[in-house]
């Protein structure tokens, strides 16, 4: 048999082959020798499962053969049969009510034992037995909703251990923009009528949202006692927590937080203390790196948005009023960057970028938290004196503490990244509780299980905003070690034949000291204003680009966020 696609599974049983591809299975008649086409399954894959791939640290999705003509289909929405030709799908497991939908467990490997018991192998080390209790009910009675604009893995997390913590409460995840075409302002307009209603959701995720009005319209419930109970038993960093505080009211409650910095040649980033030095910084590394990609961004909106989180805190006063000065020199010192990325980038890496900016699925790589994360390939490559973004993982707060080790960046130095904002850090899965929720005591154990140790600790992206939960995001054992002394291996290669190879080492004591030490000087939270951010991307590009000039780039913005604000 010839496939066209690369197979991430193979698998042989009762005189059928199973290959798995990332969008397709094919199923393959040994004895006929021909493919065995089954449109059932090949619409039920595209309807739930848009990537079907090994990553390296396990399986997205894993399917595997079972007795009788049968193939399972496994993922985080849970485990499906399907008779092979037949016209039906069933569900075995929910996904929701079992680890598999947890997001911190990837599937290594599958399996079915003669006691009709099922085996799940995950990339931390757990192996899980699933049986099936007729005395259990396949859905609680007791039921809770959580809601968020945006799939959040957290919540998905939190949501597993919960289930596994108390089996008879039901958790319903509501995610306002999941359906398709649904937008922002319309997912918050039907969120907002349930709560204004006295109905709605128990616990909402606040990102992307405004706290200041739920708290003012009296929708929210303080979560004081929550923070303060969690912070007694493990440890809060309360700056970060302390600084969304309402009038001394905690209605909103951050799980995790991305820090912005910047690192690279000392000669450069050691200047850097305000917007406009920045700019003079990029500018003095285009002098000397005349035909490189310093950026590895392409667009006005991309570069507007790597410096969002550390400029945007600074646009509006006290009483939400904006500075128009601020935009004003945010758009002028933006235009100089953008100038010198983009006079001198190869014009074929201009183009790459482009094509490959919106996925086929209609989304902009711009738009995702990855896109935030730090873009160090140029400056590991040599080809950038500099390179920032968010430390989005700790992981990568790891992989930065390696890169001094690598030849040639043995002077890199690292700071928080400056803006027209000092000191930021950008909160993220922020908690809030519904004042009018229905089950208070449950809505509070699933806030308290979102901010605990046992999830933090394993949390796939974010900072742990829990103290305990830190050190154990970076535990390894000893005997993984290499004889270097090195964690993990990497490295890359561009289509020009350049390739890149260092070693991460595991991050020690003096390493979790100096996050921490970070963390206690942040004060400034990046709270995104989705509305103005958008006016502000779509008229600076404008400006960006030269296709209008500044006086009525600031004047198009103030106008329409002024209709906003009085909205």
């Amino acid at each position: 048999m010839t496939l066209g696609d690369n197979t991430d599974l193979m698998e042989c049983r009762d005189h059928v082959l199973m290959c798995m591809t990332s969008e397709k299975i094919f199923l393959y008649d040994l004895e006929q020798k021909s493919f065995i086409e089954d449109e059932t399954l090949d619409r039920f894959i595209k309807d739930n499962y848009t990537e079907m791939e090994w990553t390296g640290a396990g399986y997205t999705t894993y399917v595997f053969l079972g007795a009788g003509n049968t193939i399972y289909v496994a993922g985080d929405k849970g485990l499906y049969r399907h008779v092979i030709g037949g016209g039906v799908v069933e569900q075995v497991i929910d996904g929701g009510l079992s680890s598999l939908g947890d997001p911190s467990n990837s599937i290594m490997s599958m399996t079915m034992n003669d006691k009709n018991e099922f085996l799940a192998a995950y990339n931390n080390g757990k192996i899980v037995r699933f049986a099936y209790d007729a005395t259990v009910s396949s859905v609680p009675n007791d039921r809770i909703t959580v809601y968020s604009l945006n799939e959040d893995s957290l919540v998905k997390q939190a949501i597993a251990a919960y289930q596994t913590q108390y089996p008879d409460m039901y958790i319903e995840y509501q995610i306002g923009m999941d359906e398709g075409g649904v937008t922002r302002e319309d997912a918050l307009k039907k969120l907002n009528t349930q709560l204004l209603g006295g109905s709605g959701p128990d616990v909402i995720l606040l990102d992307g949202m405004n706290i200041d009005t739920y708290a003012e319209k009296g929708v929210l419930m303080d979560l004081t006692d929550i923070v303060n109970g969690i912070d007694q038993q493990d440890g809060l960093y309360r700056n970060l927590i302390d600084q969304l505080a309402i009038d001394g009211t905690m209605y909103a409650v951050p799980a995790k937080f991305c820090i912005p910095v910047i690192y690279g040649n000392g000669d450069f980033v050691n200047d850097v203390a305000d917007y406009q030095s920045m700019a003079d910084m990029v500018e003095r590394a285009r002098s000397v790196y005349p035909d490189t990609n310093l950026l590895e961004i392409c667009s006005a909106k991309g570069i507007m948005k790597r410096w969002m989180p550390v400029c945007a805190p600074s646009w509006k006063d006290d009483k939400g009023q904006l500075d128009q000065a601020k935009i004003r020199e945010f758009l002028e010192q933006t235009r100089r960057i953008y100038d010198a990325q983009m006079n001198g980038t190869p014009q074929e890496e201009i183009v790459s970028y482009q094509q490959h900016l919106i996925s086929e699925d209609g989304t902009s790589f711009e738009d995702s938290i990855y896109f935030m994360n730090v873009r160090d390939a140029s400056y590991l490559m040599q080809a950038s004196p500099f390179a920032c973004g968010e430390i989005i993982a700790t992981d990568i707060y790891r992989d930065l503490l390696s890169i001094p080790r690598v030849q040639g960046l043995e002077n890199t130095v690292t700071k928080l990244m400056i803006g027209q904002s000092r000191n930021v850090y950008h909160p993220m899965s922020i908690v809030g509780i519904n004042a009018a929720a229905k089950n208070v005591d449950a809505a509070k154990q699933f806030a308290s299980m979102m901010l605990g140790a046992t999830v933090q600790e394993s949390m796939q992206s974010g900072i742990p905003v829990n103290k305990k939960a830190l050190p154990a995001q970076f535990a390894y054992d000893e005997s993984d070690l290499g004889e270097d002394g090195g964690q993990y291996y990497t490295g890359f290669s561009t289509r020009d034949g350049k390739s890149v190879n260092y070693t991460i080492y595991p991050v020690n004591q003096d390493g979790i000291d100096q996050l921490e030490q970070w963390i206690a000087a942040l004060e400034t939270p990046y709270l995104s204003d989705a509305v103005l951010e958008e006016v502000v991307y779509a008229e600076g590009a404008k400006y960006l680009e030269g296709i209008q000039d500044i006086d009525e780039t600031v004047r198009a913005i103030v106008d329409s966020v002024e209709i906003y604000l009085y909205e």
